[in-house]
């Protein structure tokens, strides 16, 4: 599990607390691993399968971790203290520090209250270690996706409170936290692949990977898609706005004009924030009929790969001769 490198001198914006409360699970000797920005604290593992933390002979779980990072998460990772492999999660709930404020233009942190989350699996398929992160899964590409366990990992019931300390939270809430956090370190994007097993050195470019390039790819057309401002309905509306910039503006409107632009593109954003995340999938039988090129077909595919640049690298050069030779008379 890669944690967010932070300097180890930054002061703390705040905490979490947490309480796992209660659950029904899939083992019956559960035990939580709580992870918050590098800091980990477990639960005392319970004899039942349907434990209630605090009551009778089972000690209360109750934490409060240091919060650095304001965009982070708060990890549970289910495990089982049956397996002889104990340590390795089985299930795993991520709760993002934003969910525990308010929804208003300024978050503030909410009073403690109590959430129940269903349990997903730990990691993605043919992955071994536990991912910190919530992976979407690339189309037609097997093995990047979750895979769904036959049997229900359980539900979970915790109570959580945001605490914030630096100054001015009580006015601008997690907006001031943002401002006095210590920038985050570099994660990196772990794909699962079996090429990231043996991570590279820190002056050397980790290895190509088709399904990392994929999953980039799919990021970048997500990205570049066409800005809302240039969408219908306010598409139709442009036309006014431009003849009202040309004809019936002075110079000195054009910087609120740009700055209205901003704001209604943000707005635009924020109404359609759905749209980030409906093509997103996690699921293992989401993922589609494998389309990656594999053995043989994977080296043919390369070779061609190479012969298209070595003919698109001709063309480019004959057009650079011919440039240079049209106004040099020579």
């Amino acid at each position: 599990r890669s944690q967010s490198r932070i300097a180890s001198d930054a002061p703390a914006i705040g905490s979490v607390w947490v309480a796992v409360v209660r659950g029904h699970f899939c083992t019956p000797r559960p035990y939580f691993v709580l992870e918050l920005d590098g800091n980990e604290v477990r639960t005392p593992v319970a004899l039942s399968s349907n434990p209630v933390w605090g009551d009778g002979s089972l000690p209360k779980a109750e934490f409060e971790l240091p919060l650095y990072d304001p965009s982070g998460d708060v990890c549970l990772f289910l495990c089982d203290d049956t397996h002889l492999l104990n340590e390795r999660a089985i299930g795993r709930v991520l709760v993002p520090v934003r969910s525990l404020c308010t929804k208003a233009l300024l978050p503030m942190p909410k009073a403690a209250h109590t959430v129940r989350f269903n349990l997903l699996p730990a990691t993605r398929q043919g992955h071994d270690g536990t991912q910190a992160r919530y992976r979407e899964a690339v189309p037609n590409v097997a093995g990047t996706g979750m895979v769904r366990p036959p049997k229900d990992l359980g539900v979970v019931e915790i109570r959580l409170q945001l605490k914030l300390t630096v100054p001015g939270h009580e006015r601008l809430g997690l907006l001031a936290a943002y401002a006095q956090s210590a920038p985050v370190g570099f994660c990196d994007e772990d794909d699962g692949s079996e090429e990231d097993q043996a991570a590279p050195k820190a002056d050397q470019a980790p290895p190509a990977s088709a399904k990392t390039m994929k999953s980039i790819t799919n990021r970048l057309e997500r990205l570049l898609q066409t800005p809302y401002l240039l969408r219908p309905p306010v598409l139709y509306v442009q036309p006014l706005v431009l003849y009202g910039v040309c004809f019936h503006t002075e110079l000195y409107h054009l910087p609120w004009v740009v700055f209205a632009a901003i704001v209604l593109s943000g707005c635009l954003g924020y109404v359609h924030r759905g749209d980030w995340t409906k093509d997103m999938i996690f699921w293992e039988e989401s993922v589609g009929e494998d389309q990656l090129p594999r053995g043989l077909q994977k080296l043919r595919q390369m070779q061609e790969f190479f012969g298209n640049l070595q003919v698109a690298l001709g063309k480019a050069a004959a057009a650079l001769e011919k440039q240079r030779n049209l106004m040099n008379f020579a």
